[in-house]
């Protein structure tokens, strides 16, 4: 059962026991309801401190009263509280679920069996499911799952066998010719909500068919130098630029003080976007190390991170503005946040900046700040080596869902710290061997950023930023 729900009927409890109707009722049903009240309190803390215990009959019973009386109910989509709703034929008058497109196919499923009226909201060109990315990389190899089906088939339990299971398993015995057609079943389930999305979106309709699904093409976010790059690069398949920036929007960004400033503009441009190169290890002639390992980090752009922050401060607003250092790699935030930790001169809260979490958190990798954003968003890439494999270069830089979100976290300023030479001599490489197609953004990216006026975006060096 959810803490939610344990701690509103706790409070509920309380309320009614402190009541003159329990007051004025006989004891024994007083010391009953009362005794009911203390262990919902119990119950609450021992789910909050993840203490496993036998959940009481009479408080289970009564979550569900509060539950059936609940005009509104807030749940993840694999809540237990969704299937007890569901094992009572619970329905409401609308399902809606925000972040569909990082929900699996059967998480989806719960919600929309609590209304007749379904609304999912999500972006399918951002981060799909926890792990969908390894699911689909194994449901791609038919011929590895029907081996593994073969060798796993006995060790499935009788609690696992219904009768979908059993018709999967014989149909791949019987048929292993049907492994493909069944993987890829399997995929667009996974991907449920990007799979509706696209082929609603590339369904051709007569005049009479109707859509069940439309695109919000309007930001209001982000500054509209920033939504620019990302309208152009990840959403070019829509019409214009793939985003627009609301009007109000827009004459904020115009017209309002930006949150943050520069000490010094000649080492860090004041513009919306700004990139810091750091030189290709490759060209650098060994005067730069470059990424290393474990799995990866980057001192340089640490070092650009540290002489950015000596240089940032919020402007003369009311509002602390929000700062965040996001790379796409653990280890790099590991190391940023030790870099910030141990040194008050550069932390961003000792500076005056707000950390766009709650728990007071500055440094995030890409996955844990998808759906969040700050005034500033600083973003090192770290990849830098002498690697030509895309793969082996790239690594995350080569994923267009992850740069997606990793570039449209900032509100105000966007500024991105890497080797962009090193990014352009790799898609160079790729485009000569015609392997470019999966990394071709990169260069989408890199033609709008050249487009931008100099009023909105800058490209320096390291050096610039120490004054040379």
């Amino acid at each position: 059962m959810s803490t939610a729900s344990t701690r509103l009927a706790a409070k509920r409890l309380a309320k009614i026991a402190s009541s003159e109707l329990v007051a004025a009722t006989r004891p024994a049903l007083r010391e009953r309801f009362l005794r009911l009240e203390r262990g919902a309190r119990a119950q609450a803390k021992r789910i909050e401190t993840g203490e496993r215990s036998k959940y009481p009959a009479d408080l289970r019973n009564f979550e569900g009263v509060v539950m059936r009386a609940a005009n509104l109910v807030f749940a993840t989509t694999n809540s237990a509280d969704l299937e007890r709703l569901i094992e009572e034929r619970s329905q409401f008058d609308w399902s809606i679920i925000e972040e569909a497109g990082k929900a699996t196919g059967t998480e989806l499923i719960a919600p929309q069996l609590l209304s007749h009226r379904r609304l999912m909201i999500g972006d399918h060109k951002q981060l799909p499911p926890f792990n969908a990315d390894k699911m689909i990389e194994l449901l791609s190899l038919p011929d590895k799952v029907v081996e593994a089906l073969k060798i796993g088939a006995e060790f499935i339990g009788r609690s696992l066998r219904d009768e979908v299971t059993e018709a999967i398993l014989d149909e791949v015995e019987e048929s292993p010719d049907s492994a493909p057609a069944l993987c890829a079943g399997a995929i667009e389930a996974l991907t449920l909500f990007q799979t509706m999305i696209e082929n609603e979106f590339s369904r051709k309709r007569g005049r009479s068919g109707q859509t069940f699904a439309m695109r919000l093409n309007e930001q209001h976010r982000m500054h509209p130098a920033i939504a620019s790059i990302i309208g152009q690069t990840f959403y070019s398949e829509y019409a214009g630029d793939g985003l627009t920036t609301h009007a109000d929007s827009k004459k904020r960004f115009a017209d309002g003080p930006c949150p943050v400033r520069s000490l010094e503009v000649a080492k860090l441009p004041e513009v919306p976007v700004l990139l810091v190169e750091i030189e290709a290890k490759q060209a650098a002639g060994g005067r730069i190390v470059g990424e290393q390992s474990p799995r990866w980090h980057n001192g340089e752009e640490r070092e650009a991170v540290r002489l950015i922050l000596n240089q940032l401060r919020p402007a003369n607003v009311k509002k602390a503005p929000t700062l965040a250092l996001l790379s796409p790699y653990s280890q790099q935030v590991a190391r940023l946040r030790d870099m910030i930790g141990s040194d008050t001169a550069i932390h961003p809260a000792a500076l005056g900046f707000a950390a766009p979490a709650a728990e007071g958190n500055f440094c995030f990798t890409v996955d844990s700040f998808q759906g969040s954003e700050a005034d500033v968003a600083i973003v090192s890439l770290v990849r830098n080596n002498a690697h030509t494999n895309i793969r082996s270069a790239l690594g995350f830089l080569s994923d267009f869902i992850r740069m997606n979100v990793l570039l449209s976290r900032a509100k105000w300023r966007l500024i991105v710290v890497g080797s962009f030479r090193f990014l352009e001599e790799i898609l160079e490489e790729a485009r000569i061997e015609g392997k470019s197609a999966e990394i071709e953004f990169l260069g989408t990216l890199f033609d709008v950023i050249a487009e931008l006026p100099p009023e909105e975006m800058r490209r320096i060096s390291i050096d610039q930023l120490r004054g040379a």
